[in-house]
């Protein structure tokens, strides 16, 4: 179905090749297609997660977005607060490659949202990505 793109909608296939592909490497695909070009898409899946640190560290490693959109996650540390979320409900919350696009409903630039996890409370909107393999 065709639909309109949105924001962190992301490249995954040109003329149908390209799963196991960088971004970079997309688009390259992009600028030497000669004729028609079908474009494949993928649209994150939205997690919603309430965080109560109670005092100890998050311990979540970031990174800021190449493209200015949200923090990246890089990695979850051995303890803080989404370890210990995560082994609670034995339910990988938050994981490597998520995206975190949101502090309490705000869309803020990569700086400002690492300075709101600083606080003990607030609401994540968290961007995932399907796990890509060889096409």
């Amino acid at each position: 179905p065709r639909e309109r793109l949105k924001r962190y909608d992301c490249l995954r296939k040109v003329n149908g090749i390209g799963s196991h592909c960088s971004s970079k490497e997309l688009v390259n695909m992009v600028s030497v297609c000669r004729g028609p070009v079908e474009l494949t898409f993928e649209r994150p899946t939205v997690l919603q997660l309430d965080v109560n640190r109670r005092g100890c560290k998050l311990g979540l490693a970031v990174a800021a977005s190449k493209s200015d959109l949200g923090l990246l996650v890089r990695g979850i540390d051995r303890e803080g607060a989404v370890l210990n979320l995560n082994q609670v409900n034995d339910i990988d919350y938050i994981i490597a490659g998520d995206r975190i696009v949101t502090v309490d409903g705000a869309f803020l630039p990569p700086g400002e949202i690492a300075k709101q996890l600083a606080g003990d409370e607030y609401q994540l909107a968290l961007y995932r990505y399907l796990p890509q393999g060889p096409s």
